[in-house]
């Protein structure tokens, strides 16, 4: 049927491509950004909310120990300097406390001691002997019982009188602790409000809850990320595959990286991991699939947040049978193509990028129509590119 119906096509023949032998790649193409491998989190470290005073530009390349952001903390430090002269007062009245103690501990331990001399001269009066009067004799024993009654009591008077000192001065001792171990928190507190660079990195500022970068003069609340300092040496590529493509994308695949600022350096890498479950992704919430692109190394100026367009190799044919994508049909039983005189080759497509497919069932040198005979018969033509 084939050549009946060529034999009544126009007499120009149909256009032909010869088969050649050489090598393909298949590759997905996809859309995605450069990111930190690494990436260090900062922020606010003062409980509360507290003002920006400084922080560096978005962007700036900093050393290790460069400050990178900086808490107002006026009201800390008013509460400081209200905090030791509170300390100072507790202190001196912890002294003057412990003053008193040592004079009222001298009195009482000097009305024990003349107490107790005057013990020993009653002990010395009192005697048993009948040729002393029987009153002197009672009055010298009356006398000591008073005396030890008067030591007994300065004794008493003496051990209440020191633990009530000693417990007035805990007191004041324990209050100036507890102030001491204020001001040292406090002192802590303001020595957080100053953050740098744990390492040398790329400073990159975060967004706000309402999507805008955090600036001087803003709130930043306790542990909320201000900015995230980045190894700018170890990059990565986070890439967003489409779930039609993503059965051809698996780990380990080579990878080629255009960074859109940077389209004259190229970079090369490898699939490092694919996730398991495709999310709603894009403007359409159509289902992505996230990868993770290793890379072999990176250029100069290049940084996180760059987009990229990276093409992962699904399939490589190495010296096949190269045909244009246009001359190889659907048959009913698989693809197909024409030699000259309109009869049918079936072929196997091994390898299909688009523009080039790899095909067996011919040999290179032989060949094809670029044209569907039956539409060539009826007077179809392929449009003529741009010259």
């Amino acid at each position: 049927m084939y050549l009946l119906t060529l034999g009544c096509a126009p007499p120009e023949t149909p256009p032909t491509v010869t088969a050649a032998r050489g090598d393909l790649q298949v590759r997905v193409e996809v859309k995605g950004e450069l990111e930190a491998v690494t990436s260090t989190p900062l922020g606010s470290r003062i409980k509360g909310w507290h003002e920006i005073e400084f922080l560096v530009e978005d962007g700036t390349r900093v050393e290790e120990g460069d400050e990178l952001l900086r808490i107002a903390v006026d009201e800390l430090e008013k509460e400081k300097v209200e905090l030791e002269g509170e300390l100072e007062a507790a202190r001196t009245r912890v002294e003057q406390a412990s003053a008193r103690l040592a004079i009222k501990l001298g009195a009482a331990r000097a009305k024990v001691v003349e107490a107790e001399l005057d013990a020993e001269i009653a002990a010395l009066r009192r005697t048993g002997s009948l040729t002393v009067p029987r009153v002197e004799r009672e009055s010298a024993r009356i006398a000591a019982e008073q005396a030890q009654m008067t030591i007994d009591s300065a004794t008493t008077d003496r051990d209440r009188l020191l633990l009530e000192s000693k417990a007035e001065v805990q007191l004041l001792e324990l209050e100036a602790t507890a102030k001491s171990a204020r001001l040292e928190d406090l002192e802590h507190r303001i020595g957080l409000a100053s953050v740098v660079a744990p390492a040398d990195g790329l400073a990159i500022l975060a967004k706000k809850w309402d999507g805008e970068l955090f600036k001087v003069g803003e709130e930043a609340p306790l542990d909320y990320t201000v900015l995230r300092l980045t190894d700018i040496q170890r990059l990565q590529v986070v890439a967003w595959v489409h779930e039609v493509d993503a059965p051809r994308v698996t780990t380990e695949q080579p990878a080629r990286i255009l960074v859109d600022a940077h389209p004259d350096k190229p970079l090369t890498g490898s699939v490092e991991e694919v996730a398991p479950l495709a999310v709603a992704h894009g403007d359409h919430d159509e289902k992505h699939l996230k990868v993770v692109i290793a890379l072999d190394g990176v250029e100069a100026g290049m940084k996180p947040g760059m987009t990229v367009t990276a093409e992962l190799l699904v399939r490589s044919v190495d010296d096949g049978v190269l045909l244009p994508s246009g001359s190889v049909f659907s048959g009913s039983d698989g693809p197909v193509v024409y030699l000259p005189d309109g009869e049918p080759v079936h072929v196997r497509v091994v390898a299909d990028d688009g523009e080039k497919v790899a095909v067996q069932g011919i040999e290179a040198g032989t060949d094809v129509l670029t044209i569907h005979p039956e539409a060539w018969a009826r007077g179809e033509r392929p449009e003529e590119g741009p010259e």
